[in-house]
């Protein structure tokens, strides 16, 4: 069952959201021309400064929001992609918003996950710009069958505009599942081609890129979250840490480099750091493995 934060209770979901709150965001795209077309997309969280990642199939129906496919090279290319934060969680619509744009993007091959850069585009973010951003830790490798994980999401965004400005209405929710099933390589070789795990209720599609958390620990990010099916599935992150990008130099590195400067923490990495690597199937087609514990 949703539950709106501003009508939390318990002691640990109040903690949560409280911690988690402040870095979550929802996104939007948007085509200007004589009328703002707007189309609401998923949800998302910061993981560094001015980088987030979201879901991967979000980022790539955004940038179709006026038809057309997304132009330049596929793991980076500009666009016109939002996202906003609620900075009073518990008061959503008295709230003021942070609205960030977001300059490139990089998308991996191999999981359902994409790497955000955003630059502050209203006074409100650029107020967080000289903030530090609160660090949680990571827990790359998925939770066990059983497990308890919560998901963040705004399932209610709506977005509407006139030709000057934009209005956000964003409730942020928190819901609660049980792991019922770990895939470590994939589900299948169609829509869940990926290491991901599935947990015991509909999410809903406003919580797609949104995060889960176990033992107040980032484990996935929600990747399936349809609304008729009886269950969802969350990207595992451990993928993401051989993801491509460039950075502030234009270096081409990978997201491992941010777990081995400690901008990003994790519980697993030291464990799992030289367990993670690129195959081939059996098909000829490439896939991120995690060999045994050595």
């Amino acid at each position: 069952m949703a539950r709106e934060l501003n009508y939390l209770v318990d002691p640990e979901s109040i903690h949560l959201c409280a911690q988690v709150g402040p870095l979550v965001f929802g996104l939007f795209g948007f085509i200007q021309g004589e009328d703002l077309e707007v189309r609401e997309g998923g949800s998302g969280i910061f993981v560094a400064p001015f980088l987030a990642i979201t879901a991967r199939h979000i980022i790539r129906d955004l940038y179709r929001v006026d038809g057309r496919e997304p132009p330049g090279r596929p793991h980076i290319t500009r666009h016109d992609v939002c996202l906003f934060q609620v900075m009073d969680p518990f008061r959503p619509k008295d709230s003021e918003k942070a609205i960030w744009r977001v300059n490139r993007t990089w998308v991996s091959l191999h999981t359902d996950i994409a790497l955000l850069q955003v630059s502050a585009e209203n006074d409100t973010a650029k107020k967080l710009q000289g903030q530090p951003l609160k660090r949680f830790e990571w827990k790359l490798s998925p939770p066990p069958v059983g497990a308890r994980v919560a998901a963040f999401g705004f399932p209610g965004l709506k977005v509407t505009s006139n030709r000057e400005t934009l209005n956000v209405q964003a409730p942020l929710e928190l819901r609660y599942f049980r792991v019922t099933q770990i895939f470590p390589l994939a589900r299948d070789r169609g829509l869940l081609n990926f290491p991901c795990f599935e947990v015991d209720e509909s999410v809903g599609h406003g919580f797609s890129g949104g995060p889960v958390f176990y033992e107040n620990r980032l484990c996935g990010i929600v990747s399936v979250a349809s609304s008729f099916a009886e269950q969802s599935w969350i990207a595992s992150l451990w993928p993401l840490t051989l993801m491509e990008y460039s950075d502030e130099f234009d270096r081409m590195t990978s997201f491992g480099e941010f777990l081995d400067r400690g901008v990003v923490i994790a519980e697993d990495w030291l464990e799992l750091r030289h367990r993670i690597s690129k195959g081939v199937d059996n098909f000829g087609q490439p896939y991120l493995r995690m060999d045994s514990e050595r």
